[in-house]
């Protein structure tokens, strides 16, 4: 047996022999090409879904809780500035301190009910003393604002230091 030439030249690897070791480094660009596809056909459907829900309209209002003394036309009207940009993205916070400002309203909840509803619960003032003149007192001894005076006249007077 002849040894081994030190100088002899390697024969060139085959088409099969190089096709096998870029295998698995195909596979891996392959598979990285697939996710990003992946991802971005997720983050073009997430964009059409936000954009549909974005023109959800508050088709009803409903309130809930006794109203004796708040009208619900007038309730209606000071939401109703608000509600043109969808249901999805009212700021509750902001409607909620809206209504609680109104006359006769100690307590406002509102909620999203999908599809297209907002929902409104009302707790009302209930007036429980009169204060001085032409004010009356909350069971908080907090002054609010009655429309109606003489309905309240058999509630007791209280008078004090302003």
């Amino acid at each position: 047996m002849a040894a081994p030439r030190r100088n002899a030249r390697r024969a060139r690897p085959t088409l099969a022999e190089r096709a096998r070791g870029l295998g698995p480094v195909l596979l891996l660009w392959v598979n990285r090409g697939l996710v990003l596809a992946a991802i971005a056909v997720l983050l073009i459907g997430a964009r059409f879904a936000l954009d549909g829900l974005r023109g959800l309209p508050v088709e009803r209002i409903v309130v809930a809780g006794k109203l004796e003394n708040l009208q619900e036309a007038a309730l209606r009207d000071a939401l109703a500035t608000e509600l043109g940009g969808g249901l999805l993205f009212l700021d509750l916070d902001e409607l909620r301190d809206r209504v609680e400002a109104m006359p006769w309203v100690y307590r406002a909840q509102l909620r999203r009910r999908f599809p297209g509803t907002l929902e409104v619960r009302v707790v009302e003032q209930v007036p429980i003393a009169r204060w001085g003149e032409g004010a009356f007192l909350n069971h908080e001894a907090r002054v609010i604002d009655v429309s109606d005076a003489e309905r309240w006249s058999d509630l007791p007077r209280l008078r004090g230091p302003e």
